[in-house]
């Protein structure tokens, strides 16, 4: 009893908030036909290229007695501060619900990856029902998600796959240089940009044999990008590096830089070393 009293002033406060008062005597011995609704969210984010998507779905549970007519959803998202990021509109699967049914709204919106930024996404949920039987209609404004990006952005930490090819060119008059090509798979579903990468040649007893910066490069989600260029040494590390090989030394190859995901300050700094196998070429391509 005091259960159905409590669902009953809930219902009469919720009606005098929205300017329902004149209706409250419909509710004197009509509490089962006037029950709160429940209302769920089930949503999760997730990166697309340039973009940040969010699917899921709302359910709706009419406890009551009477049949529920159903307006639109309107979603707004805020980030931590209360800035609206962005606003949709999402139709329930039906137009009405009857009573102690389930029914529910498929939910996807697209945000800009500058979201990244933020650290939180809420997710409010404004919409109007109306009781069939008492006439009712009842506004609901509710914070139904909050979005927290951390495991999100951290999912974006794992490992670049990259493969390191490089073939020694010189010629008679001790000129040296290193073809390298590298294949860089991005495994993310974003894109990604690498910035202020640097691709160096070395040896456990020559740290420095020679080193090229490489300019901006994107790396398409879900592909291989292939880079190649060359490196120019020294004459004097051209026999160095032969040397080198020729006394078993492994010859190495280390790539840094950082990776930025596009239109967002997140940095992802990497380094990637590699053992190679060094084709030797005695004089170079013309």
């Amino acid at each position: 009893m005091r259960a159905k009293q409590t669902v009953l002033i809930l219902a009469i406060i919720l009606l005098i908030a929205s300017g329902c008062a004149s209706s409250l005597k419909v509710l004197v011995g009509k509490e089962k036909l006037v029950r709160i609704p429940q209302i769920v969210a089930h949503l999760e984010p997730t990166l697309e290229k340039d973009k940040f998507l969010v699917f899921g779905k709302i359910v709706l549970q009419n406890p009551g007695e009477s049949d529920l007519i159903l307006g639109k959803i309107n979603l707004t998202l805020q980030d931590e501060s209360g800035n609206v990021l962005g606003k949709t509109e999402v139709d329930w699967q039906r137009q009405s619900l009857k009573s102690k049914d389930t029914l529910l709204a498929p939910v996807k919106f697209i945000l800009p990856l500058e979201v990244l930024n933020k650290d939180l996404i809420q997710v409010t949920l404004f919409t109007n029902l109306i009781y069939k039987k008492a006439n009712i209609q009842l506004p609901i404004k509710s914070k139904i998600a909050v979005l927290h990006l951390k495991s999100l952005k951290d999912s974006l930490m794992g490992p670049l796959e990259l493969t390191i090819h490089s073939k020694l060119h010189s010629d008679i008059l001790g000129n040296a240089s290193i073809e390298y090509t590298l294949d860089i798979v991005n495994p993310f579903n974003v894109d990604l940009e690498m910035e202020e990468a640097s691709l160096k040649i070395y040896t456990n007893e020559k740290p420095d044999i020679g080193k090229v910066s490489l300019t901006k490069i994107l790396l398409i989600f879900k592909k291989q990008t292939q880079v190649k260029g060359t490196i120019k040494l020294k004459k004097a590390f051209s026999a160095i590096i032969i040397k080198e090989f020729l006394d078993g030394h492994a010859v190495r190859a280390k790539l840094n830089g950082i990776l930025r995901i596009p239109k967002t300050d997140i940095l992802i700094p990497f380094k990637i070393e590699s053992v190679q196998e060094i084709d030797f070429s005695l004089f170079s391509k013309k």
